[in-house]
């Protein structure tokens, strides 16, 4: 029989061949990055050093060539014909030779046309591209020409294959790249618009099966925000992370005072996936569902609860500006059974989870937005709970909130677009110096979640019309302030109601 040092031994020894293979598979498309033809680059990886690869180009299924920044509408034409077929790239300041379409020149811009060249290329998509496709751009110095001259840079635009296609141009047409054709042409063929739209509706069936059906397994009773993040319009060089990069960002500190959030890690089909147990290896406790295929992250978070009875709470009576909402349904004589959900602690979580998928994605070469969605689930018949001065002012002028119904996702599922958008860059506030939690982002999708719940805007963020925030962020920072100073614990029970129908 094996003692707990062998034990410990084999797990390791498998995690080191895991690993390995991570390493191996990774190691494996960096070779095939660095020999994947240059049209099939990001743009923010073509540099000078790219220059005679450049030169044995010809324009054609994945090349175009512009001698003159065009107009927008055309700058849109060529982006979004790339995005509908295979992808390409889109060379401005290049001379076509018009026998053999291969380059025969440049036409360099100076630095400030560049610049504007690249302002044109993102305002063109905006306002002539429905809906507006991923693509990437960059200014390229000639090296051969001399310094002292203005006129050295070309500017080149990388557009992946779309995901959310097909892509409308504002003159109503759909355009593609065909054969060898110099610019894109007008897409009239219905069996090729079908093929458009059976490609995107199919992408769209497989997203919202899955976040259906882990929505669906992860139900067990218990108030909880059920969040989808996806992360599908990065470019041509985002890759997929190891599964010990996803460890190590799982386990990471988010501040330095304290625990991890996640105590456990492991792999599960096409997932990784991270949860806090809580110390009790049944728990259903925060979950960490990453897709790596899909690009699609499934983070449940359960809702801290207390149960209010012959008037008093069960647990942490004395924490979340409890006793205050203890005293005011005392005084209004509440003695049946009711369950408080209180939403702050969520709140954290979030803020945690949202900062770490952005880390994840930056290791990944990620450079698209993240489109967030979120639900609340098992909640009926519970009291939402924030404990801010704008909360308690509320109730003490009508009465207290109520969930009456689940109303799901606050954007349909099947239309990514819809979802709420944030940067993959993290945004970092003074308070957020020296802790890894995204507060911004975190506030902006909580603020549907209470909404769901029966709490308006107003009260979730404190925006009052009769008072500035400023009593609200204070009392939500000391919140902050005390949860990541101590070894954090919550308590979520299940709803004993969440069967009832309405």
């Amino acid at each position: 029989m094996l003692n707990a040092d062998d034990k410990t031994d084999i797990q390791e020894a498998a995690i080191q061949k895991s690993e390995r293979i991570d390493e191996a598979h990774q190691n494996q498309a960096s070779e095939q990055r660095t020999v994947e033809p240059l049209y099939l680059k990001s743009a923010c990886a073509i540099n000078s050093d790219h220059i005679p690869e450049l030169m044995t180009l010809e324009e054609g299924w994945f090349v175009e060539f512009k001698e003159r920044t065009p107009e927008n509408s055309k700058i849109a034409k060529s982006i979004s014909s790339f995005a509908n077929s295979h992808g390409g790239l889109l060379v401005i300041g290049a001379k076509e030779e018009q026998k053999t379409r291969r380059l025969a020149g440049f036409a360099p811009m100076s630095r400030e046309d560049a610049d504007q060249c690249i302002l044109r290329a993102r305002d063109a998509v905006t306002a002539h591209v429905t809906p507006p496709t991923f693509f990437e751009v960059n200014a390229v110095e000639l090296k051969e020409i001399e310094k002292d001259i203005d006129k050295r840079w070309i500017v080149v635009i990388s557009t992946p294959k779309g995901r959310q296609g097909p892509y409308l141009h504002s003159n109503g047409c759909i355009y593609v790249r065909v054969g060898d054709a110099a610019s894109p042409i007008q897409l009239t063929d219905s069996s090729q618009q079908e093929r458009l739209w059976a490609d995107s509706l199919h992408r769209k069936d497989r997203i919202r099966a899955r976040v259906e059906s882990l929505s669906d397994q992860f139900k067990q009773g218990t108030p909880s925000i059920h969040v989808v993040i996806l992360a599908d319009d990065g470019g041509v060089n985002s890759s997929h992370c190891k599964h010990s990069d996803f460890r190590k960002i799982a386990l990471t500190k988010h501040a330095e005072n304290s625990l991890p959030l996640f105590d456990q890690v492991q792999t599960l089909d096409t997932s990784f996936l991270a949860r806090r147990t809580e110390r009790q290896i049944k728990s259903s406790g925060v979950i960490w569902d990453y897709d790596y295929q899909r690009k699609l992250h499934f983070i449940q978070i359960p809702i801290a609860t207390h149960i209010w009875s012959d008037g008093n709470f069960d647990n942490q009576a004395d924490q979340y500006e409890l006793p205050r909402l203890a005293k005011i349904l005392r005084s209004r004589d509440i003695t049946d059974s009711l369950m408080i959900t209180n939403l702050l602690p969520s709140l954290y979580f979030l803020s945690v989870i949202i900062r770490k998928v952005q880390m994840l994605h930056q290791l990944e070469a990620y450079k698209g937005n993240l489109k967030i969605n979120a639900c609340v689930v098992d909640a009926r018949a519970t009291v939402p709970f924030l404990g801010t001065p704008a909360y308690f002012d509320e109730i003490e002028n009508t009465n207290l909130p109520y969930v009456l119904r689940d109303i799901g996702f606050f954007r349909p599922i099947e239309d990514a677009l819809s979802w709420f958008n944030f940067s993959s860059e993290p945004t970092i506030s003074e308070m957020e110096s020296s802790i890894k939690i995204d507060i911004p982002v975190a506030f902006s999708v909580f603020s549907y979640i209470a909404q769901s719940m029966g709490i308006s805007i107003d009260l979730t963020l404190g925006n009052t019309p009769e008072d500035g925030s400023d009593q609200e962020n204070m009392a939500i920072a000391y919140m902050f302030s005390e949860l990541i100073n101590r070894s954090f614990s919550y308590t979520s029970q299940p709803n004993p109601k969440f069967n009832r129908r309405y």
